[in-house]
């Protein structure tokens, strides 16, 4: 069974979650595929949001804590400090906000598959066919068995 959407989006990351939204909101049929079991599922990020993308989501208060600044490290172990006057961060719950975010895209009408792995996309004329594995431990089933889902792309 197929169905044709306007927008796939691969990953359920903050920023996948945030577009999925949008799209949703502005009428798109939206769907968004991810390998792992629920959004926010051992998400590797600092869990901080700076202010403006906080109030263009309206993120709940209540999954924030303000910060006034920021140390971010790279790997060699040097760092920046981030701060101005007047501009705050936010230290977010990381679990608890991709919840959120994911419920909220979800109210918006997007469709999340979750435990569906990308496995590749090819071409059809204006058509984009898009498979996903459906199994633990994002295995496909059977001898390259990947489950089609026809997506509609604008050209």
């Amino acid at each position: 069974m197929s169905r044709i959407y306007d927008l796939a989006i691969v990953g359920a990351s903050f920023s996948g979650l945030a577009c999925a939204r949008v799209a949703a909101e502005r009428g798109l049929t939206t769907l968004v595929i991810d390998r792992k079991p629920v959004a926010g599922h051992r998400m590797h990020t600092t869990g901080l949001l700076v202010k403006e993308a906080a109030d263009k989501l309206n993120v709940p208060s209540h999954l924030t804590r303000q910060i006034k600044g920021v140390r971010l490290y790279s790997p060699n172990l040097r760092y920046v400090d981030l701060e101005a006057p007047g501009y705050y961060f936010l230290a977010t719950d990381i679990q608890s906000l991709m919840t959120w975010l994911a419920s909220d895209a979800q109210s918006a009408g997007s469709e999340l598959r979750f435990g569906a792995a990308y496995r590749g996309a090819s071409r059809e004329a204006s058509i984009c066919n898009c498979m996903t594995c459906h199994a633990p431990g994002g295995s496909c089933v059977g001898p390259m068995a990947p489950l089609p889902r026809w997506l509609a792309t604008s050209i």
